[in-house]
């Protein structure tokens, strides 16, 4: 279905978004799945199940505390400068890397108070070292799981990106610490934590950072152009990851920074998806605190 059709069917069912044709909608299927990668892990809920949890939320958010702010929106916030910037996974299925690391960067220049620092933490590293034995790998059909990737984070750290920096194709495993190269180009995270409660994800959002999460993407989702998307037509062609950025009350919807480059999507490689829509506010992950360089 061409953007031009799926126009119509959105404007039938009265939902809020625009689709367009894009280098993204135009791949055939096997590409549009190696621009996914999130698998559950076996033995936790499967991507439908997390749908359903997700949506039984929502006559359940009413009677919750009420967040702090209506809305908050970090690529705004300060004119934008706590973002880093869009980057794009490709032809691999290394979303997990993608939504953790953009994360964790603007994380970093939350935590050190340097807004617009230079720092690009390396997804090859997180990717093909970090998940080396548990299940990463370019072939979406095996994905990875942001624990997993947080794991990593946090026991062994992340190098930069001119380390080891990232193609979109199985790599070896690069070692960056000393020597050669300094062992300081590692970075770790404290801890991190799961949300489940969406008034919570709201709170951690709008006082302390961005959030990483996952979803189903559904066919449709790949010709998003503007609006708050919220499932129409097509099948599910697997799980995704992506870091939370902002929400909005008035429209009902998170704001989600993708890893599809800049020529997708909204505000250049930005979107919203409505809340409770496709798992999305199933389980959030807060990275509590940046460690020290090592």
């Amino acid at each position: 279905m061409n953007a031009d059709e799926l126009n119509k069917e959105i404007s039938k069912t009265g939902k809020k978004w625009k689709a367009k044709d894009n280098e993204i909608a135009a791949l055939n299927p096997t590409e549009k799945m190696r621009r996914l990668g999130f698998v559950p892990e076996p033995g936790s809920p499967s991507l439908k199940e997390r749908e359903n949890s997700s949506k039984a939320k929502k006559g359940k958010a009413i009677a919750l505390v009420v967040p702090p702010l209506p809305g908050f929106d970090w690529r705004t916030y300060g004119d934008g400068i706590w973002m880093s910037p869009v980057r794009d996974q490709r032809n691999c299925g290394a979303c997990v890397a993608f939504g953790t690391t953009a994360t964790a960067e603007v994380k970093t220049r939350i935590s050190y108070l340097m807004p617009r620092l230079a720092v690009h933490y390396s997804e090859a590293d997180l990717f093909y070292c970090g998940g080396k034995g548990t299940g990463a790998s370019c072939d979406p059909h095996k994905g990875w799981q942001p624990v997993f990737a947080l794991g990593y984070f946090k026991t062994v750290g992340v190098a930069d990106e001119a380390c080891f920096p990232y193609t979109d194709h199985e790599q070896p495993c690069k070692s960056c610490v000393s020597p050669p190269p300094p062992e300081w180009r590692r970075v770790k995270i404290k801890n991190y934590h799961e949300i489940t409660d969406v008034n919570e994800m709201k709170r951690w959002i709008s006082t302390d950072s961005p959030l990483i999460t996952t979803f189903t993407a559904y066919e449709d989702f790949f010709n998003y152009g503007s609006g708050v998307y919220s499932w129409v037509w097509g099948e599910s062609k697997g799980g995704h990851c992506v870091s939370v950025v902002g929400y909005d009350d008035t429209q009902n919807c998170w704001i989600c920074k993708n890893s599809w480059g800049t020529g997708w999507g909204d505000y250049g490689g930005f979107f919203k998806i409505a809340y409770h829509e496709c798992g999305i506010d199933d389980t959030m992950y807060a990275i509590d605190a940046m460690d020290y360089f090592h």
